[in-house]
């Protein structure tokens, strides 16, 4: 986190801090707690495959940020991004749902 002793933490805190590839380690690091929201694909592949598509969503992040590179975002990579985009969409949606239901507990 090199922005942040860089700042003199003048933002405040280092969570002031994170980029969105510093998520992608929070996540692989608690992968217990994250593996179902934010695992892309099948289960039964390696943490760093189902992670990967942070990376991806990151280096289009980094066009769009840096326009004055002359680089675009294609068309191709419009509707990756828009497919990640509906996918985490729907795994939010089905924690919401799971955490609205009463639990067994509560009763």
């Amino acid at each position: 986190m090199a922005s942040y002793e860089d700042d003199d933490a003048k933002r405040g805190g280092k969570e002031f801090y994170f980029d969105l590839i510093d998520y992608r380690e929070i996540i692989s690091y608690q992968w217990t707690i994250f593996s179902k929201l934010f695992g892309y694909g099948k289960g039964n592949v390696a943490k760093e495959k189902r992670t990967s598509w942070i990376n991806y969503v990151n280096e289009i992040r980094k066009i769009v940020a840096h326009g004055s590179s002359g680089r675009s975002v294609t068309l191709e990579q419009l509707a990756e991004l828009e497919i990640y985009e509906k996918w985490l969409n729907n795994q939010i949606k089905q924690v919401d749902d799971n955490e609205a239901m009463p639990s067994d507990e509560d009763s």
